[in-house]
Order: C-alpha cells, then sequence, then structure tokens
C-alpha cells in the first residue's frame, strides 16, 4: 500500500513539474513577438513590435469570413508538401514598401490600391526570417513541428483562391498585431498553419493508419484551380447613338468570314491567343492556331554562320 501510495505521489510530481516547464517554455506568441523587434531592426532598421500576439485553433469556414481582398494574401510553403498561408494588412505592407523605398514611414492617408507582385516580394523577407527564427526557439516538439519549415511562396489573386488552396477543416492561427515605427501605422499579420501530417512514402501514401485528407503539394494545387477564359467571336464597331438605341430581341449584321479570327481573352482583357470556330461531330468546337516558337524566336547555331553570309563580329572588351 505504501508503494502503491509513493509511486502516485510521484506521478503526480511529476506531472506538475511537466506543467509548470511548459508554462516557462518560449510559447509561440512569445517568440512571434521577440521575433519581429528584432527583425524591425536587422531588415528594415525601424521600430517593428508585436503589441498583441493570439494563438489558436480555428476552423477554416471561420476563419475566411475575417479576410477580404484588401489585405496582401500569400501562400506559405512548407515541409513534407504543408501548405499555409500569411495574411498582412495592407498598412503594413504600405509601411514596409516606404521604409524600404524611402526611409521612413507615413500615417496611412485612407487610399487603398490592389496587391501586386511587387508587395509580395518586398514582404517576403520578414516572412521567410519570422519562420527561420522563431522554430529553434519553441522548446515544445509540437509547436515546432506546427511553425517550423515554413517560407513564402506565392500570392493569392483573392480569397477565393486562398480558400480552395486551405483544404484542411482546422489550422493553428496565430494573429498579430504589428506597430510600425512607434506607433505610425497598426495592422494585423496573421499566420495560418496545417498541423503537422504523417510522412509520405515514396509510393505518395502514408504511413501507417488512414488518418484524414492529405495536404495537398503546391503544384497540384495550382493545377487545380480554376480558369475563366472569354471567346471573342466577333467585334463590331457602332456609334453610341446607335448602341442607346438598340432593343431586347433585335438582330446585329456580322460581318463576312470573321469566326475563323476567334480571339481567347482572358478576365483582365488581355489577348493570349486565337482560334477558328468549327464544329466537331455536330458540337461547336475551336481549333487553337499554334504557333512555332522558332518562326517567332528563330535561332542560329554556330555552325550556320557560313551559310548566312553575315560578317564576323568581334566581342567588345
Amino acid at each position: 500500500m505504501v508503494s502503491i501510495e509513493a509511486q502516485s505521489i510521484l506521478r503526480r510530481k511529476a506531472a506538475l513539474g511537466t506543467q509548470e516547464h511548459e508554462a516557462r517554455a518560449m510559447s509561440v506568441a512569445k517568440a512571434m513577438r521577440q521575433s519581429i523587434a528584432k527583425l524591425g531592426k536587422e531588415l528594415f532598421e525601424m521600430p517593428l513590435s508585436a503589441i498583441g500576439a493570439i494563438t489558436e485553433d480555428r476552423k477554416a469556414s471561420d476563419l475566411f469570413k475575417l479576410i477580404d481582398d484588401a489585405s496582401l494574401l500569400c501562400l506559405l510553403e512548407g515541409e513534407d508538401g504543408k501548405v499555409g498561408a500569411a495574411i498582412i494588412g495592407a498598412d503594413i505592407v504600405g509601411g514596409l514598401i516606404q521604409q524600404q523605398t524611402m526611409g521612413r514611414v507615413s500615417p496611412v492617408s485612407g487610399t487603398t490600391r490592389p496587391m501586386t507582385q511587387t508587395d509580395a516580394a518586398m514582404c517576403a523577407p520578414l516572412l521567410d526570417a519570422l519562420f527561420e527564427r522563431v522554430a529553434p526557439m519553441l522548446e515544445v516538439k509540437a509547436e515546432r513541428d506546427v511553425v517550423g519549415g515554413f517560407n513564402f511562396g506565392a500570392r493569392f489573386e483573392d480569397v477565393r483562391t486562398l480558400e480552395m488552396a486551405l483544404e484542411l477543416p482546422e489550422y493553428f492561427v496565430v494573429w498579430l498585431t504589428l506597430d510600425l515605427s512607434g506607433g505610425a501605422r497598426q495592422c494585423e499579420l496573421t499566420l495560418v498553419l496545417p498541423r503537422t501530417g504523417p510522412a509520405k512514402t515514396s509510393d505518395g501514401l502514408s504511413d501507417g493508419e488512414d488518418v484524414g485528407p492529405s495536404i495537398p503539394q503546391m503544384n497540384e494545387v495550382v493545377m487545380d484551380l480554376p480558369t475563366e477564359l472569354n471567346m471573342v467571336l466577333c467585334k463590331v464597331k457602332l456609334e453610341l447613338s446607335q448602341v442607346k438605341q438598340l432593343a431586347v430581341g433585335e438582330a446585329l449584321h456580322l460581318p463576312h468570314n470573321t469566326f475563323p479570327e476567334t480571339e481567347i481573352v482572358s478576365l483582365t482583357g488581355a489577348t493570349i491567343g486565337s482560334c477558328v470556330l468549327g464544329q466537331v461531330s455536330g458540337i461547336r468546337a475551336l481549333r487553337l492556331k499554334r504557333v512555332s516558337v522558332h518562326a517567332t524566336q528563330p535561332r542560329r547555331r554556330e555552325a550556320d554562320l557560313a551559310e548566312l553570309d553575315l560578317p564576323e563580329i568581334t566581342a567588345l572588351p
């Protein structure tokens, strides 16, 4: 009886010691706050601090409701094909760009603009350095497995594209409220990270039992994204007075033999190709016009120089 009671007391003491150690251990939020302050000085030579840091497990459906297209939406690539996201507030993006280009951060003007690839490229060093610094600081292995190994991958065009890339039902989320240049700007940086999944074997299957959906590889995510294209069969020029007189059901006279010049146009209005309208087995079809690369970008071998009857040109020193 005494032996059993002694073992029970030892177990309680060991459990209490473990809880106290984990309470004193470096948490993700604390590591993020310390790292942000150092990175502001090292990367941007300005005061940068995390005045707020919250970590939680959150359902993806609840998370996406809080994201708007005005933020910079970034893809995070991790080890073993893990996919996460970083949502950087527009005020943070503008402040980082101002500091890198003009050497100072001005207060928010109130005007917003669409995010670009240049914005993502100038914010990427902060994300890469943050993950590289934070992971080794964590003492709990489970937290190191979640945070470690991530870096900037690409920019999402909109929230819908981000939703399609993050397919897991729940994610580990870090909410950081950043302060730039001593209060000049304040905004949120949100990190959305997947929980660590089982390692994949060479045949693409997970070791052990099936534990849920696997995290898609980057190429799988990109190739599964939908792409919308418009086919412009014909263009007709009308005067504004004629357009105002158009009525429902009215027929327009199209120029003769214009369908062979059908254009393929993206949603932004850029023409990316051409095709011919026809039919296959009674169904309307488009045949793409393919132009050989050599027809537009001819290349010559050095052995063909004599046949071209061109003079030899000596390179400048």
